[in-house]
């Protein structure tokens, strides 16, 4: 029998890579050549997959998120830009384009980003976490540009990766 045992090829998105996979259907996440080298694009991507798998609502603000946000690990010298396209992510290792919005911090603050506790769409200003993180933006510990610009499209990014509700 032809082609018993082959495998179909992934489909590879514009930018050469296959699309991250599990993704909820119709959510395009894809790794920019290069990008599965860098360990944090991997994890951000998977985080965001795995986010909108587990909480579907989220997928709205996946879908309305047109911006371009750069995330600086300065303890590990990496940078990753997420190019969002409302309903397509390409996650680029480096910098890439003109982010709208920039996040400078050590690996340690970002992580702690994805823990923002989030309660009827907007960070709970109360929720001892949260205060902990602004307590580290306003120290320079996290450093955060293109709120003034861009204020809708930073708190749909916070609401989509962050992993508690």
């Amino acid at each position: 029998m032809a082609g018993a045992g082959v495998r179909p090829k992934r489909k590879k998105s514009a930018g050469g890579e296959p699309p991250v996979p599990g993704a909820a259907p119709g959510v395009s996440i894809v790794l920019a050549p290069g990008a599965r080298e860098v360990g944090l694009a991997v994890m951000l991507a998977d985080l965001i997959r795995q986010t909108i798998v587990h909480h579907p609502r989220k997928r709205i603000d996946f879908d309305r998120l047109r911006t371009v946000v750069q995330i600086h690990v300065r303890d590990a010298g990496v940078t990753v830009t997420l190019v969002f396209g409302g309903g397509l992510l390409t996650v680029h290792g480096g910098v890439h384009g003109l982010p709208k919005i920039r996040i400078s911090a050590d690996a340690d603050a970002v992580l702690a980003l994805c823990m923002i506790k989030i309660v009827a769409g907007v960070p709970h200003p109360l929720h001892h976490h949260n205060r902990r993180l602004v307590r580290m933006i306003a120290t320079g510990e996290i450093h955060v540009s293109g709120i003034p610009r861009s204020p809708l499209q930073l708190l749909r990014f916070s609401r989509l990766v962050s992993v508690r509700d």
